[in-house]
């Protein structure tokens, strides 16, 4: 079965953990959010704003590109063991009108981070420090560069413009399974200060993915820069995935 941490396989290929590069077994294991279960988002309040898609999710132990040194920057962390991602993909029907060059365009997903799997829509780089976890980044090329996919566009925005909250939702699912207590969530300020300096930084996008979702999922507080969310409090928002 290959090399498992904390009961997770992590896709099949290549990972670097610090300056190590491992080869993993084509295996995987994941959580899985079904089609059949939309009813349960609606009922949490997503809707046309924050619309689902049945999705898979990936923990995998590794730092991802510049997490390292993000974790350093963010959260005083440098020990690769303790560097998480978490990577969304959109599974079918949401994916069916779609071609599957789509999830492999270079210029669109920008960051690479499918890892030979069709439907990749986000990721997120984490740091889990004792019974706490640290956000760094949260990430969808695929909706944040849509314009360089013209014929698209209108249909990647329909369809997963809500992929944040999913994102977000998985979070707090890794936390249940891990122990953690508090997730510290970085908010819009902060993931700014450490955005690279020659991107062009659009203020609204960093509000809505790090402030007002994270305001709106889950009961937050403020402290500093960061946001500060009580895992136990807040399983009443949580819907849990299937383990495949």
């Amino acid at each position: 079965m290959g090399d498992i941490k904390n009961g997770f396989q992590i896709v099949g290929g290549r990972f670097e953990t610090g300056a190590v590069e491992e080869e993993i077994p084509t295996v995987s294991c994941f959580r899985e959010i079904s089609e059949q279960r939309r009813s349960e988002f609606l009922n949490k309040g997503y809707n046309k704003k924050r619309p689902f898609f049945p999705h898979r999710i990936y923990y995998m132990p590794r730092a991802g590109s510049d997490e390292f040194k993000l974790a350093q920057r963010m959260c005083g962390e440098s020990d690769p063991n303790k560097l998480w991602e978490i990577v969304l993909y959109a599974t079918s029907p949401a994916i069916d009108e779609f071609p599957e060059e789509l999830f492999f365009d270079d210029d669109l997903i920008w960051h690479q981070q499918q890892f030979g799997k069709t439907g990749h829509i986000a990721f997120a780089y984490l740091v889990t420090k004792g019974d706490s976890l640290y956000g760094l980044n949260y990430v969808s090329d695929l909706v944040q560069r849509q314009s360089r996919r013209r014929d698209y566009k209108t249909r990647i925005e329909k369809k997963f413009r809500g992929w944040h909250y999913l994102l977000l939702n998985s979070i707090i699912n890794f936390s249940v399974e891990n122990n953690i207590k508090k997730i510290y969530s970085p908010t819009s300020d902060l993931a700014m200060e450490h955005t690279d300096p020659k991107r062009t930084v659009q203020r609204e996008l960093f509000e809505r993915v790090y402030d007002r979702a994270v305001c709106k999922l889950f009961r937050a507080i403020r402290e500093g820069k960061w946001w500060v969310i009580d895992v136990a409090k807040n399983k009443d928002a949580i819907i849990t995935p299937e383990e495949k």
